[in-house]
């Protein structure tokens, strides 16, 4: 079986500081606890601390393939007593410390959720829910969705982003290629290990969430990087998800964003089950198999 190899240098800045840096405890395989375990617990937020197991990850997950999200990502299935599919992302030593830092800061129910991370030969190796459809295969398949659905989106990804903002971080690289969609209709944006600082106004989500409404509902984004809807009969220019889409322009904040009216209409995460069936098998994925 090909040995994976150590998950390429992302290039991304990675901030110091956020939180305590996590510390190895004299138990093999465990942490301390790191500051965030004495910070009040937001609304959503996880309490239970990463743990570190100094083996080879191999020993307790098969590799099965990797897939293609915005980066290729290890598809492995747990071996006795871990069952289920995982998907698992590896990481150089030298970035280790921030990663592993930023994972067990951001813990909320509406980002994909870390299991364990394991370190072995100079890697870092972190073990996720595997989720297999992300926002961006729901632009690529055929439907369309409506104005309920994609307030179904929408309303969830700003609930993770307000999570961010009310302990001072910021996702800053969010795209539909890292917003995944799970089978039950949930949203969990993913690659908070990147997660940074935020910054007054944080323009950087705020702009990120207008491309990703934009994206959902024409399937494209503009050549020139505007935001805007090329097709008014589709979505009419005085209807909400546009009045939406072009406060994304101009707003300071992701809780700013959360007021608009649009996101005051009712929803339901079931509402999205059959647009997730239809982008997991209407769609041509990239990926590599482990022969």
């Amino acid at each position: 079986m090909e040995k994976l190899s150590p998950a390429t240098d992302t290039g991304r800045d990675i901030k110091k500081g956020i939180g305590k840096q996590i510390e190895k405890a004299t138990e093999p395989g465990m942490l301390k606890p790191s500051a965030s375990a004495h910070r009040q617990t937001p609304p959503g937020a996880r309490t239970i601390l990463l743990t570190v197991r100094h083996e080879s990850p191999w020993k307790m997950y098969k590799q099965g393939y990797e897939l293609k999200f915005e980066d290729f990502v290890t598809v492995a299935v747990g071996l006795s007593p871990n069952s289920g599919k995982f998907a698992i992302k590896n990481y150089k030593r030298r970035e280790g410390e921030g990663i592993l830092d930023m994972l067990d800061t951001v813990r909320h129910e509406k980002f994909i959720r870390v299991m364990e991370v394991f370190e072995w030969e100079q890697t870092y190796f972190a073990v996720f829910e595997h989720v297999f459809v992300s926002l961006e295969q729901v632009v690529a398949c055929p439907a369309y969705p409506t104005e309920r659905q994609l307030v179904a989106i929408l309303a969830q990804i700003l609930e993770g982003l307000c999570y961010l903002s009310s302990i001072g971080l910021q996702h800053g690289t969010l795209a539909c290629s890292n917003v995944l969609l799970k089978p039950s209709g949930d949203i969990v944006p993913a690659n908070q290990e990147y997660c940074c600082a935020a910054e007054e106004p944080n323009t950087a989500d705020v702009r990120a969430v207008g491309f990703i409404a934009m994206e959902l509902m024409q399937k494209y984004v503009k050549d020139d990087g505007a935001i805007g809807i090329e097709n008014p009969n589709r979505w009419p220019g005085n209807s909400p998800s546009v009045g939406f889409l072009s406060m994304t322009t101009s707003a300071e904040s992701v809780t700013e964003l959360q007021q608009h009216n649009l996101l005051q209409r009712s929803w339901r995460k079931e509402d999205l089950v059959l647009l997730e069936e239809l982008a997991s098998f209407s769609v041509r994925r990239a990926y590599r198999y482990f022969d």
